[in-house]
C-alpha cells in the first residue's frame, strides 16, 4: 500500500476513534409552568427531554427536572385548553385563563406569559 493511502487511512481511523470518545457535557434543566385561573382547565404540555419530546397534560401547577447534553435545545410548549368547567360567558372565562411557562438552567431563566400559548426553546450550554 503507497505511503498516501497509508496516511489517509490512520487519519480515517484517528478521527473515527476521536469522534466517539468525545462525550458531551450533561446539564439540568427545569421546566416549571404555573396557572392563574379562577376555573379547572387542562393545559397541554410538550418538552425536550433527553430522550425525545415528551407530552402530557395538567390542569395544576406543574414542574419537571431533565437531563440535557450541551447544544441541544431546551423547549416548552403550553397550549391552554379553552373549554373550562365553569358556567357563564366561555370568552370572558378564556381571557380569566393565565399560563407562565419557565425554563430554568442555572441562574438563566427565560419565561413568558400568556392566555393561550407559550412556546419557549433556547441552546443549553454550560457556563
Amino acid at each position: 500500500m503507497p505511503v498516501s493511502y497509508k496516511v489517509l487511512f490512520a487519519g480515517l481511523l484517528i478521527c473515527s476513534f476521536a469522534g466517539c470518545t468525545s462525550e458531551r457535557k450533561t446539564l439540568s434543566i427545569k421546566y416549571k409552568l404555573t396557572i392563574t385561573s379562577p376555573y379547572p382547565c387542562n393545559i397541554f404540555i410538550s418538552y425536550k427531554d433527553v430522550n425525545d419530546y415528551v407530552m402530557l397534560t395538567t390542569d395544576s401547577d406543574w414542574m419537571q427536572e431533565v437531563c440535557l447534553s450541551s447544544g441541544d435545545a431546551a423547549s416548552l410548549l403550553v397550549i391552554v385548553d379553552r373549554n373550562c368547567d365553569a358556567e357563564g360567558d366561555m370568552l370572558q372565562q378564556s381571557r380569566s385563563v393565565s399560563v407562565t411557562g419557565e425554563i430554568i438552567q442555572g441562574e438563566k431563566i427565560i419565561a413568558e406569559r400568556s392566555d393561550r400559548v407559550v412556546l419557549l426553546s433556547f441552546p443549553v450550554f454550560s457556563f
